[in-house]
Formats: C-alpha cells, sequence, structure tokens
C-alpha cells in the first residue's frame, strides 16, 4: 500500500491548490478529510483546486472525502473543483458520475482531462 501525500500552495487570488500524491483509501481518507476542510475553511479561500494528477488510487473513502468537501465549500461560497484526473482516479469518478459534478466549477483553463 502506497501513502498519500498533500502539498499545498496558496495564491494572493485567494486559490488553494492541493496536489495529491499516492493511494486515497480508507488509511489516508482522514488526512485527507483534515487537508480539505481547512483549505475551504482557511481566511481568504475563494476556490480549493484539488490536482489529482500524481493519484494512483481513489476508493469509495476517498471520494466520500471529496463529496464531503464539495458541499462544504458550496456552504462556504467557496468554489471547489478537482482537476488532473487520470486512468483508474478518473474511471471511478466517471462511472460515479462524480466527475461531471466535482470538474463543474474549474476555470476554462483548468486541466479537468487528461
Amino acid at each position: 500500500m502506497a501513502d498519500m501525500s498533500i502539498s499545498q500552495s496558496a495564491g494572493t487570488d485567494g486559490t488553494v491548490h492541493l496536489a495529491l500524491a499516492g493511494e486515497i483509501d480508507m488509511a489516508s481518507s482522514s488526512t485527507l478529510a483534515a487537508a480539505l476542510r481547512a483549505a475551504i475553511c482557511a481566511d481568504d479561500t475563494k476556490q480549493v483546486a484539488v490536482d489529482l494528477g500524481q493519484v494512483t488510487f481513489l476508493d469509495s473513502s476517498g471520494m466520500r472525502e471529496l463529496v464531503l468537501a464539495h458541499a462544504l465549500a458550496a456552504e462556504r461560497a467557496v468554489s471547489f473543483y478537482i482537476i488532473n484526473a487520470h486512468e483508474r482516479p478518473r474511471r471511478v469518478l466517471e462511472l460515479t458520475g462524480l466527475l461531471a459534478i466535482l470538474t463543474e466549477q474549474a476555470p476554462p483553463d483548468a486541466a479537468t482531462t487528461a
């Protein structure tokens, strides 16, 4: 089982970028939840972009955290979207219908397809 890692950067425009890598599963979902919540609830956050480009595995617990984060962001009037979903993570998001939901707020120039 590969570990998940998260790197975060914040722009001056209120965008928080979370780059995820590795496996997002039951063992790492609480870490993901905390990072998503902190990014969404931070002062001056206007949008949160979650980069899945280096994610090799995504299970239902990871998808749950993305959906909960999407809902929290909506409550706080923060745009929330994923970018760079590819291969297995992209496929599972497509099959569940979540890809469209989690990319709908992405700016036109964001890499929402791979």
